[in-house]
C-alpha cells in the first residue's frame, strides 16, 4: 500500500478550540443583562442546537452551523426571557464567528508537521465538520490553505460526519483511492465515516495518556453512539509527528 493523501479533520486535530467558549463569553458580554449566567445559556445553547440537528436530520433536511446556531440561540434566549430580534441574534452569531475565528489557533505541532509531508511529497486535505466562512478564514490567517490540495467542508457538501457523503466527495476531489489514503481525526466519531469507506484511520488523542482510550464524541446522534462503541481506528497518535513512523510503516508492507 502507498499512502498519496493525508486528509485531516480541523478543530480538535490540527486546530485548538479550547478558547471557543472564551470567544463565545467575550461576543455576547455587551448583550445579555450583567447578572446573566452564560455557563447556563452555552448548555442549553448546546442542547437546543443539537435537538435541531436531530429533528432536521430526521426530516431530510440540513442545516448549516450558523443556521443552527441562530436557531438554537434564538429558542434559548427566548426561554430565558432575553428577547432580541432577529437583526441582533443574526449580528450576535456573526459577533461570536469572529470571535471563533480570532481565537482558533494552530497546535504547535500543527504547522511542523504539515510543512513536513507537505515538503516530502505528500497531498494534503481537509475533511471537516463547519462552515465554509469560519473554516476558510482560519485555514487563510495561518497562511495553511496552500498546503491542502483538497477541502471538503459539512456546509458545502450538505452533510455532517460521519455521512460517508463527505470522504466521498474527497476522494472523488483528489482522483485518489481510499485504499492509498489516510483520515486524521480527534474522536472515534470523526473518523466512523472514514472507515466505512476503507481509508486508514488515525486518531489523534491530544488529551489522554492513555493510547487505549479515545475520545467518542459526545455530539454523536443519537442512532450511531451503540455502533461508535465497536469502532476502532487502525493507529492511535498523542502528537502529529507521530504520523511519521505510521506512513513508513504502511509503505514498508508493500
Amino acid at each position: 500500500m502507498t499512502i498519496k493523501y493525508i486528509f485531516f479533520d480541523l478543530g480538535g486535530t490540527l486546530i485548538d478550540m479550547s478558547f471557543a467558549n472564551y470567544a463565545i463569553v467575550s461576543a455576547m458580554k455587551d448583550i445579555l443583562p450583567e447578572n446573566f449566567n452564560l455557563k447556563d445559556v452555552l448548555s442549553k445553547w448546546e442542547q437546543e442546537g443539537l435537538s435541531i440537528l436531530y429533528k432536521k436530520k430526521r426530516e431530510g433536511e440540513f442545516f448549516n452551523e450558523r443556521k443552527l446556531g441562530y436557531e438554537g440561540l434564538k429558542n434559548v434566549l427566548s426561554n430565558f426571557n432575553i428577547e432580541l430580534n432577529n437583526m441582533q441574534i443574526l449580528y450576535l452569531i456573526k459577533t461570536i464567528e469572529h470571535s471563533l475565528i480570532q481565537n482558533y489557533k494552530p497546535y504547535q505541532d500543527t504547522i511542523p508537521t504539515l510543512k513536513y509531508l507537505f515538503e516530502n511529497g505528500y497531498d494534503l486535505g481537509i475533511i471537516t465538520d463547519g462552515d465554509e466562512n469560519i473554516v476558510l478564514n482560519v485555514l487563510e490567517k495561518y497562511e495553511l490553505t496552500n498546503l491542502f490540495k483538497v477541502i471538503i467542508i459539512s456546509s458545502v457538501v450538505g452533510a455532517y460526519k460521519p455521512d460517508i457523503k463527505l470522504f466521498n466527495a474527497a476522494l472523488k476531489k483528489a482522483k485518489c483511492d481510499s485504499n492509498n489514503a489516510i483520515y486524521v481525526g480527534d474522536s472515534i466519531f470523526d473518523i466512523f465515516g472514514a472507515k466505512k469507506i476503507g481509508l486508514t484511520s488515525v486518531v489523534i488523542n491530544r488529551n489522554e495518556h492513555d493510547k487505549n482510550t479515545v475520545f467518542v464524541d459526545k455530539l454523536a446522534l443519537p442512532e450511531f453512539r451503540d455502533e461508535l462503541k465497536n469502532i476502532k481506528p487502525n493507529y492511535i497518535i498523542n502528537s502529529l509527528p507521530e504520523l511519521y513512523q505510521i506512513i513508513d510503516d504502511i509503505s514498508k508492507r508493500n
